[in-house]
């Protein structure tokens, strides 16, 4: 099998930052969040009385960012936007690319242009989850300022321009069955290949918590794995011992690293979520799997610290 320990760490890093940045912070609302291309993208909603500001957490990077991205410049859509360069100027390199890469501009020839363009929040937000590129985002209630994920769903430009002009209830029944489509193609299996099974990610990943470099790994692997693929794994697992100690504690100890509170401000998130593929019978099985090498590899690495007790 593989992804079962991406998906970990997905949790891991959502609950890292539920904590850091949503759980205290009652006019916080979380509008989408995602891993894209080894970063952590979290888009909030915050309202101050009688407004909102959008704000994005660009994180599991050395360089994280937070960003106020919403302006209060007219548009003629009545879209909710901002320029190109409060990303561009102030967040990583690898992450503006990583939105210019997903469609963050229907039209790429905006996104590497030197003119300092309006992007869209809806545009943002859909390009943390999927490839947009030549496609238009549909807002599922009509309302253009409604960004959440959960009200969102990318469909070509002739049916977009169709949809809007649908009596009810046709409308919802189309755009219901949609949105369905959409979330069921994120949970898609991807391709299988030796670099992505769940075994060799966790050999890789324990390899690096010891200390060993990519090249090293490569040729204790018998190069079955390329060096690039390797410091891709290292860039996605970025939190590396806390990640291992959160999977240690839950697995094998049984106890929670946070606090597990994912307060009102997930409601519309936990919406968005409800396309759940339910249990997997292989993730019983590496999940045992996955505690016993975690037990050992703990052992082992107690008895070789200077400050163990034996």
């Amino acid at each position: 099998m593989n992804e079962f320990l991406k998906n970990l760490y997905h949790g891991y890093i959502k609950a890292k930052f539920n904590e850091e940045h949503v759980l205290y912070n009652p006019n916080t609302f979380v509008m989408g969040e995602n891993i894209l291309d080894g970063y952590y993208f979290l888009l909030l909603d915050d309202w101050n009385i009688s407004f909102s500001q959008v704000y994005l957490i660009v994180e599991n990077c050395k360089t994280p960012c937070y960003l106020s991205v919403t302006t209060k410049e007219p548009n003629p859509y009545k879209y909710c936007t901002f320029r190109k360069s409060v990303l561009k100027n102030f967040m990583p390199k690898g992450a503006f690319n990583a939105l210019i890469n997903n469609g963050l501009y229907k039209d790429y020839s905006k996104a590497i242009s030197s003119i300092d363009n309006l992007a869209s929040v809806h545009r943002l937000n859909m390009c943390l989850y999927t490839d947009i590129k030549d496609l238009e985002v549909h807002h599922n209630n009509k309302i253009k300022t409604d960004n959440y994920i959960a009200n969102l769903t990318p469909v070509e430009e002739k049916l977009h321009d169709a949809l809007d002009m649908l009596p009810e209830p046709e409308f919802s029944r189309l755009t219901n069955k949609l949105h369905f489509e959409f979330k069921q193609s994120l949970m898609k299996p991807r391709r299988d290949s030796v670099a992505s099974r769940d075994e060799v990610v966790l050999d890789i990943i324990l390899l690096l918590w010891k200390g060993l470099a990519p090249i090293e790994i490569e040729k204790k692997l018998g190069g079955r794995v390329h060096k690039s693929k390797i410091y891709e794994i290292k860039n996605y697992y970025f939190y590396l011992d806390e990640f291992l100690e959160y999977l240690y504690n839950g697995f094998v100890k049984g106890v929670s690293t946070f606090d597990g509170i994912y307060d009102y401000q997930w409601t519309r998130m936990w919406d968005f979520y409800t396309s759940s593929s339910g249990f997997n019978v292989d993730y019983y099985y590496f999940s045992e799997y996955l505690a016993e090498r975690l037990e050992i590899e703990y052992k082992n690495r107690l008895y070789i610290r200077d400050d163990a007790y034996y």
